[in-house]
């Protein structure tokens, strides 16, 4: 059957959650049934495989979906931006794969059927032939009109809003007056998010000051579109953005290309920290504040990377003078990716105020420090308060009643790089107890270090005592634990680096802490 591999191909993706969930479709463009038993696919992870099962056989011209996240099936989803691959038996031979950037509306299908490219389809349709016809109805819309020039420079301009071209051919044109009329003739096509400008000539009527822009059906009177004005723009009349936004003065007439907008100013608010792997509640973006005087943030917008995923925030939200306003994955109403942004949007949804972008999860929070530009990882989750850009080295666990070979303080890095702790101090609630940490001590991100601090010139650590964590100069406090009692296994932060210390249910000297509620799990 190898043979038969390269007629097999990826020919639709539902990465969104459809019914059942999300599945991949394959089809089989030769002329002879393919044997796919044990064909293996996976998406952007190689643990992540579903074999298909025995006896599976795709006929010529045919379909097979396969549910990758459905009750007894592979129990992995795709996400927004991932890849669906087709292995052969073997696991590592690839016959096919397709990767996207977003989820589509619909599904990423190929068109035509089996062999052409992937784009987005008009419908999904699983396990039977791609829905690839574009209706121009569904995509084509008026995005800038000329009407200042007098009748013999007047135009009107048609964008297609898809991701696939489309006949415009016998759509109809008119300004306020029915009887003025103007056909596209045949052959005016429009590419995927190209545009058409129909000019006077075509039009057969001038814009008025006082006039409308109105695109129909070929029957001439199936409104699909329509802008009204009643005064001559300063220049020309446009979408803003591109094909979806409302109709404002631009800046230049831009014939046939995208819109030139004027930007309104906004107020100095921007994204100062933002939680993407699931914080308390859940994921969230915190916004700030930096000028003299509050901020109505009413009708203000957040997205992420996905322009569909759209948080209008309500009335009454308000950004006091110095503050930080948050905005929860449930005013959200989605949650913040590995690989994603955050995007704030004035109220009329195109003009972008701030925007940040990460390519994997933090393992605190990713925010500014301040006078920075780059977006780094925070030393703390610092949800409405003041962002923690400290030493990323963290106390972690302490054990206090004599371990092995003693006392000790576990110091954790929640860095995203080593951290060079040579010469940093350890000191318990005397200033004079002391171990200094010797040159070439390193840890690396993640990591974590135990210092033994009851050995030869060291100190105890009491039952009633502190475990404190200087910078070099000795006297820069970076981090401090006190007790009132030894506890029965070791005291550590729950969780590691970042939570609040509590008893722990094991001692874990130089490795994660056991904290607990953890879930233990073995092969």
């Amino acid at each position: 059957m190898a043979a038969e591999a390269p007629t097999v191909r990826i020919n639709e993706v539902e990465s969104d959650g459809g019914t059942p969930g999300d599945w991949i479709e394959l089809t089989n463009t030769g002329q002879v049934a393919a044997d796919v038993s044990g064909w293996v696919v996976k998406d952007d992870k190689d643990e992540r495989t579903f074999a298909l099962p025995a006896s599976t056989v795709i006929e010529p011209g045919a379909f097979l979906a396969v549910d990758v996240d459905g009750a007894g099936a592979t129990n992995f989803g795709l996400g927004k931006a991932d890849i669906a691959r087709l292995f052969l038996a073997d696991g590592t031979t690839l016959v096919d794969s397709y990767a996207w950037t977003a989820h589509a509306a619909t599904t990423w299908g190929r068109c035509p059927d089996g062999t052409g490219d992937f784009r987005e389809t008009t419908a999904s349709t699983r396990g039977a032939a791609n829905a690839c016809v574009t209706s121009a109805a569904d995509t084509v819309r008026l995005n800038e009109v000329e009407s200042s020039d007098g009748s013999a420079g007047d135009w009107i301009e048609l964008v297609n809003t898809g991701t696939a071209p489309v006949d415009a051919s016998g759509l109809v044109l008119k300004d306020n007056d029915d009887s003025h009329a103007a056909v596209l003739p045949a052959g005016s096509t429009i590419a995927a998010g190209g545009y058409l400008v129909v000019e006077a000539p075509v039009l057969g009527f001038g814009l008025g000051g006082a006039d409308s822009a109105r695109l129909f059906g070929s029957d001439g009177v199936t409104l699909i579109d329509a802008h009204d004005w009643t005064a001559h723009a300063g220049v020309t009349y446009g979408r803003c953005p591109d094909g979806v936004g409302v109709f404002a003065d631009t800046a230049t007439a831009t014939k046939g290309a995208a819109n030139d907008c004027v930007v309104p100013a906004t107020a100095d608010v921007r994204i100062n920290e933002t939680e993407s792997s699931g914080g308390t509640p859940g994921d969230w973006v915190e916004l700030v504040n930096p000028g003299t005087v509050d901020v109505d943030l009413s009708g203000w917008i957040v997205r992420d990377n996905d322009d569909t995923h759209t948080a209008v925030l309500p009335a009454g939200s308000v950004i006091a003078a110095g503050g930080f306003f948050i905005v929860e994955e449930g005013m959200l109403g989605f949650g913040l990716g590995s690989a994603d942004s955050a995007r704030l949007f004035a109220p009329d949804g195109f003009t972008l105020v701030a925007s940040v972008s990460w390519t994997s999860h933090a393992a605190t929070t990713w925010g500014f420090c301040p006078g920075g530009t780059d977006l780094v990882q925070m030393t703390s989750s610092t949800k409405g308060a003041a962002n923690d850009c400290g030493s990323p080295v963290r106390l972690n666990e302490v054990e206090s009643s004599g371990g092995t070979p003693g006392d000790w303080i576990e110091l954790r890095n929640n860095g995203a790089t080593a951290a060079d702790v040579s010469g940093f101090v350890l000191k318990d609630n005397d200033d004079s107890h002391a171990v200094v940490l010797p040159a070439g001590s390193t840890i690396a991100a993640g990591g974590y270090l135990a210092a033994d601090v009851d050995i030869a010139g060291g100190f105890g650590l009491g039952g009633a005592d502190s475990a404190r964590l200087f910078a070099a100069d000795g006297s820069t406090l970076l981090d401090s634990y006190s007790w009132t009692a030894h506890a029965v296994t070791s005291y550590g932060r729950c969780p590691d680096g970042t939570g609040d210390f509590t008893a722990t249910t094991a001692s874990t000297k130089g490795t994660a802490n056991s904290c607990a509620g953890d879930l233990v799990t073995a092969a």
